[in-house]
């Protein structure tokens, strides 16, 4: 299931993506919800034009940190032993696939939007991302089918986030003007941040384990034995288990709402500071409604006029 620093830099990754693009999606849209557009990625217009692609170079830069911890920081990362790859290892080679299929998503887009090498529509960009979230979703769900009852429960809700990423990526390409695509996609986001928090600390921190649980380390049992690697386990017998389990659906739930509340909020307050399109556009379709009345009263005095 990997490490505890492993998942608050994955954290770390998410949450501030998600952050990002949740605050710029709101703001374009009440800027402009007629010509509101999703956009995979978005420039930083306080900053010079030469570091319109800073998030993209920020994410090239972090992913492949995260990808060279899991294979060389990480103290479950044995590459070989007694010549040959044990489970953690295989594992850990999954995990690290899932990295460089985002990696490979960010730097396609940024050739695109450089570059006249790959000339790809904008919304290409969301099909590139929809498969990197599909592999996650897969690589996820492969690796809790061989975790504990309370690990799988933990990778099957981060699972969800994960698919409703990679829907919501290839709904955008369909169509890259929904506004509650766009919306899921990045509450989504900021979701597998915080959750990768909580897995952080829920699984590897001795002060956040539930009752009844513990962190067993990896180690190797001798030649030829490739199953042992780190886990949390929890006692069946006194119901650990199902409490913890139970404990880590009730944190999904809160994280959920407490996602969900803050974009309300976030996008009342850039609503207000931005100023409320809504009504403008209102304004625009009372006006029009206006005009067409005043042509059929027009057409009906004129109608008028001539029987007489």
């Amino acid at each position: 299931m990997g490490s505890m620093g492993g998942h608050i830099l994955q954290g770390i990754i998410f949450l501030s993506l998600g952050l990002w693009h949740l605050f710029c999606f709101f703001v374009s849209y009440v800027k402009s919800p007629r010509e509101y557009t999703a956009r995979a990625w978005y420039p930083i217009g306080l900053l010079p034009v030469r570091f319109k692609h800073l998030e993209l170079h920020i994410l090239l830069f972090f992913l492949p940190l995260a990808i060279f911890y899991d294979l060389g920081i990480s103290a479950h990362f044995q590459p070989l032993s007694s010549g040959s790859m044990p489970t953690t290892s295989i594992m850990g080679f999954e995990h690290v696939t899932i990295l460089f299929m985002f990696w490979l998503f960010v730097l396609t887009v940024l050739v695109t939007d450089t570059t006249s090498f790959l000339p790809l529509p904008p919304e290409g960009s969301f099909l590139f991302a929809s498969l990197a979230f599909g592999l996650q979703w897969l690589s996820i769900t492969h690796s809790a089918g061989r975790s504990s009852d309370f690990e799988r429960q933990c990778g099957n809700l981060l699972a969800y986030s994960a698919a409703a990423c990679a829907v919501s990526s290839g709904l955008l390409v369909i169509r890259p003007k929904a506004f509650l695509v766009n919306l899921v996609l990045c509450l989504s986001l900021v979701l597998q941040g915080t959750w990768q928090f909580q897995m952080g600390l829920s699984l590897y921190s001795e002060s956040y384990i539930p009752q009844g649980c513990r962190y067993v380390p990896g180690s190797m049992g001798g030649p030829g034995d490739f199953t042992r690697y780190s886990s949390t386990q929890c006692d069946i017998k006194q119901g650990a288990n199902m409490r913890a389990v139970a404990l880590m659906n009730f944190a999904f739930n809160c994280h959920v709402i407490a996602v969900v509340v803050f974009s309300v909020f976030s996008f009342g307050i850039v609503a207000k500071a931005k100023g409320h399109c809504r009504s403008a556009s209102t304004d625009f379709a009372s006006t029009d409604f206006k005009v067409e009345s005043e042509l059929v009263q027009l057409q009906q005095n004129k109608l008028s006029f001539d029987r007489r």
